[in-house]
């Protein structure tokens, strides 16, 4: 099978010239012999950036509660007036137990707002110390939450280009969602991290 390249379009023309690394490839560190040793490793070494979080409760037609976490320093630049509220704002569902509080996802956050893109973090249920409401828990195949979580946030910043990023079960639940929403979603674009 022959990868074929992305198309060229103005988001991803952005999105390259912006996060350029993306475009080489992959030089994997060379005493991390297998996928588990990278994620030991890496889980073992990577210090946090410390990012501060304004925490943002939803509430589900069934009770369930969903947290979104949205970075202080974005949050104070736009209450400033010093972020175009079009700009794109990308969505991360993070794996399995994964939430806000991990490592990875902070450093992406911070890498994404260096780049000059918004971010906010989908906590799914009862992750990342959010409250647990209702019997229904996160799974790959409960898209629910993430309906309400981009329907929200769409909402909100009306003018933005929306993009989801999600890692393991995180990404497994946004493609999930995607397949459902089909041409309906209001995502510009997706990436799945495993």
């Amino acid at each position: 099978m022959v990868a074929t390249p992305p198309q060229k379009t103005p988001l991803n023309e952005t999105i390259l010239s912006r996060l350029p690394h993306l475009g080489k490839a992959l030089e994997p560190v060379p005493f991390f012999t297998n996928r588990h040793v990278e994620t030991i490793g890496a889980a073992l070494v990577r210090a946090s950036p410390g990012l501060a979080y304004d925490r943002e409760l939803l509430a589900a037609p069934d009770g369930g509660t969903v947290v979104l976490d949205w970075p202080v320093e974005q949050v104070r630049a736009a209450e400033a007036g010093a972020t175009d509220p079009a700009a794109p704002l990308v969505i991360l569902w993070p794996g399995l137990t994964g939430g806000s509080h991990d490592t990875y996802v902070q450093w992406c956050v911070r890498e994404l707002w260096r780049a000059g893109f918004r971010s906010v973090v989908f906590n799914s249920r009862g992750t990342s110390d959010g409250p647990v409401t209702s019997p229904q828990f996160y799974s790959a195949s409960f898209t629910c939450d993430s309906r309400l979580v981009v329907d929200h946030v769409a909402a909100r910043f009306p003018d933005a280009t929306l993009v989801g990023c999600g890692w393991s079960l995180g990404a497994n639940i946004l493609l999930n969602f995607l397949g459902e929403e089909g041409e309906r979603a209001k995502l510009t674009a997706a990436v799945s991290l495993w």
